[in-house]
C-alpha cells in the first residue's frame, strides 16, 4: 500500500509538470461535498457523487473517487487561478495495479514549494 502511495505521488509530480487541459469547473468559493457535480472539460462527462475525498492546500484542490475509471479509481487536481477552478492533472490507475481503494483518500502537500498529491 505504501508503494502505491509513493508511486501515486511520483505520478502526480510528473502530471503537474505536464499541465493538462483546463476549464472552469465550478465556483471555488462553494463548499465541496460528496454530492457535488464535477464536469470533465476534456470529455464532457459529468459524474454524480464524484468525490469520495476532497483536500485542498492554498489554491490547489484534489478530488478523488473510486467509482470512476471503471471502478479503478481516479484523482483530479485543480488550481484556483482566481476566475474559477482549472483542471490541471488527472491521475488514474488504468490497469488496476494500485489497489481497490485508489482515489478513496487524497491529500495535497508541498515539498520544497512544489505541490504534490498522495492518493
Amino acid at each position: 500500500m505504501r508503494a502505491g502511495a509513493t508511486l501515486a505521488a511520483l505520478v502526480a509530480l510528473v502530471a503537474f509538470c505536464a499541465l493538462g487541459a483546463n476549464g472552469n469547473i465550478f465556483d471555488p468559493h462553494k463548499q465541496f461535498t460528496i454530492t457535488q457535480r464535477l464536469r470533465d472539460p476534456g470529455t464532457g462527462h459529468t459524474w454524480m457523487n464524484f468525490s469520495d475525498s476532497v483536500h485542498s492546500l492554498g489554491r490547489w484542490v484534489a478530488v478523488g473517487t473510486i467509482s470512476a475509471n471503471g471502478y479503478r479509481g481516479m484523482c483530479r487536481m485543480y488550481y484556483d487561478a482566481g476566475d474559477g477552478l482549472k483542471l490541471m492533472a488527472t491521475l488514474t490507475d488504468p490497469k488496476g495495479e494500485l489497489g481497490d481503494n485508489f482515489g478513496i483518500q487524497v491529500y495535497v502537500f508541498e515539498r520544497n514549494t512544489v505541490p504534490h498529491v498522495a492518493v
